[in-house]
């Protein structure tokens, strides 16, 4: 019996130290990743729209000359970030910042929302790291716990099959 819980314990501290072994190597990995914002020009006055449809709600005019974040891109339609709306836009109706002088131009005219934007983007791929660590972490634990209950079984079976063998030896000896 002494030995089954000394084995579920160095399966525990096995357990303990491969869950912190995974964890420190996802995050000493984990890089801050940056992602330069993808800015564009409105070229003519549009509105942003809820969906990628003509009828879609509108959620926000913009006017000639603002500049937005373009999140995505499909052809036809851009979702783009401007202040605190999200939504779609004809891509045809923007025009993409190129070279630096114009990018630099353009920041002298946005508000802190881009800025904000930036932040909410870099919120959002932290939370996703956190959820894979989170994930790993419950595999971790998943498989720790199957191995123990495996070895506590194994364990058990043994102690049964030697007391198992001892009570026939006692049986044996006292015949003789």
């Amino acid at each position: 019996m002494r030995r089954g819980k000394s084995i579920v314990w160095v399966n525990m501290y096995l357990f303990i130290f491969l869950f912190l072994s995974c964890f420190y190597m996802v995050t000493a990995n984990a890089k801050e990743e940056t992602t330069p914002l993808n800015l564009a020009v409105v070229n003519t006055a549009t509105v942003i729209k809820k969906d990628k449809v003509y009828n879609a709600e509108n959620l926000f005019e913009l006017e000639e000359g603002m500049t937005v974040v373009r999140i995505s891109d499909d052809g036809n339609w851009s979702y783009v970030h401007y202040k605190d709306y999200d939504g779609y836009v004809r891509s045809m109706f923007l025009d993409d910042l190129q070279n630096q002088q114009e990018v630099e131009q353009e920041f002298e005219h946005i508000d802190i929302v881009a800025e904000n934007s930036y932040e909410r983007v870099k919120e959002l791929q932290k939370e996703r790291l956190r959820n894979i660590i989170y994930l790993v972490a419950i595999i971790i634990a998943v498989t720790g716990g199957v191995i123990g209950l495996i070895a506590t079984t194994i364990i058990k079976r043994k102690e049964e099959k030697q007391q198992e063998e001892d009570r026939n030896g006692e049986c044996t000896g006292e015949n003789n």
